[in-house]
């Protein structure tokens, strides 16, 4: 590992959590220092992790960021995306369950992107990561993305609540198989979740971002 890291991801990794806060959610930043935590071990971190990020969207702020001149040379790039990109228009969903819907970027996109992602940040001269996707609670998700709309519309073209996790599932078996055939190194951020009792406990009430607890 290197002793310069730069995270490129999403609001997982950004540190966000969602409160109910008496049915009016909010988000809001977790408070443990990440940053601080890795300076004690000689380790620079910078965070380029941004809310509903896709790796189309994240392709193009690491782009920007080389223009600008930051430098991924001597630094481990880390990577991590795939919640956002396997997510669908809920509203469009819910009004015309009928009809075939796409996700935000389609599997096979949202590989060839990843490839691209990783190829611009080794040929800057980055070690690559890759990170899993913390699961979803389906139950969760599923009361948090039908809010003002149909519950039983939605149910009906997913076929059960849990086709929401599998989907997810295969976006995370994705990332895990780019890092196999790409040779990278995997950071499993998933693997501790699936294996706690506590599961619910570390999951908000959206179903998808980690609690306080989770995060750490």
């Amino acid at each position: 590992m290197n002793d310069r890291i730069i995270i490129f991801g999403d609001s997982v990794l950004k540190g966000v959590m969602y409160t109910d806060d008496g049915g009016r959610g909010k988000y809001k930043l977790y408070s443990g220092s990440l940053e601080q935590r890795m300076s004690e071990r000689g380790i620079e971190l910078t965070r380029c992790c941004h809310m509903g990020s896709t790796i189309e969207t994240g392709l193009e702020r690491m782009k920007r960021a080389l223009a600008k001149g930051m430098s991924f040379d001597g630094a481990t790039v880390m990577l991590e995306f795939g919640g956002n990109d396997c997510a669908y228009d809920w509203r469009e969903v819910s009004e015309r369950p009928e009809e075939a819907h796409k996700p935000k970027i389609d599997i096979g996109h949202f590989c060839e992107l990843y490839r691209n992602a990783i190829s611009l940040a080794q040929s800057a001269g980055a070690e690559v990561i890759l990170s899993s996707l913390v699961p979803i609670d389906a139950t969760k998700y599923m009361n948090f993305i039908s809010r003002g709309l149909s519950y039983e519309n939605i149910l009906s073209w997913l076929g059960d609540v849990n086709m929401l996790y599998r989907w997810h599932e295969g976006y995370n078996r994705a990332v895990e198989q780019l890092a196999d055939d790409c040779s990278l190194p995997l950071f499993d951020l998933r693997e501790e979740f699936l294996y706690t009792h506590a599961f619910k406990s570390l999951i908000c009430a959206d179903g998808i971002h980690p609690t306080a607890e989770g995060h750490r």
